[in-house]
């Protein structure tokens, strides 16, 4: 199940592969040299759990075992997590993704032991309230060790867009522009 979720945004980072981005938005190169580390692809396996059991929930997902679904190491996150990704534990970005994803992996089993044992209003408040919380947390986590790796300028800072800098805003000179231009208003 965890193997079909990865193959498909695997297909889908290959599918949008096409289209030009910056350096690093999709691959970071890791420290090795030998591999590449797909963030993205991370984050949008992740990012499907929140669909794939409000499905299970409903009744049309498929079948999730939760002893499987709470180990944090099987899925490609966890791998490299508790394999090449572990010559980073000192880092803080990595601590907290660990942390995190280790959450995240134990509360999805919670809400199909809620499910499976007849507590349905149960698993939706934990779907949309813990489940929820520890999606973003998890998915915050992932940029912020793709952005450390990446020699971002922020290291282990928050994955967010930056804000324009002040006085970045070219103006037109006065002797430039149209005064009687129909788009002065704007």
């Amino acid at each position: 199940a965890a193997e079909s979720l990865e193959d498909q945004a695997r297909g889908l980072v290959q599918a949008v592969s096409m289209f030009k981005l910056a350096d690093g938005a999709l691959l970071t190169s890791d420290i090795s040299g030998s591999s590449a580390t797909d963030f993205d692809a991370m984050v949008a396996a992740h990012d499907q759990w929140k669909l794939r059991l409000r499905n299970y929930i409903d009744g049309v997902g498929e079948a999730l075992d939760p002893a499987v679904v709470a180990c944090d190491d099987k899925c490609t996150l966890g791998k490299w997590i508790y394999g090449p990704g572990h010559r980073h534990a000192s880092a803080p970005a990595y601590q907290g993704l660990r942390s995190n994803h280790a959450d995240f992996h134990r509360c999805a089993a919670e809400v199909i032991r809620c499910n499976d044992g007849g507590a349905k209003e149960n698993a939706n408040a934990l779907l949309y309230g813990d489940f929820s919380t520890l999606s973003s947390l998890t998915i915050k986590a992932i940029r912020q060790m793709q952005m450390s790796l990446s020699g971002g300028a922020n290291k282990g800072a928050s994955y967010q867009a930056q804000p324009k800098a002040e006085g970045s805003i070219k103006k037109i000179p006065a002797h430039l522009s149209d005064t009687d231009d129909e788009w002065e208003e704007f």
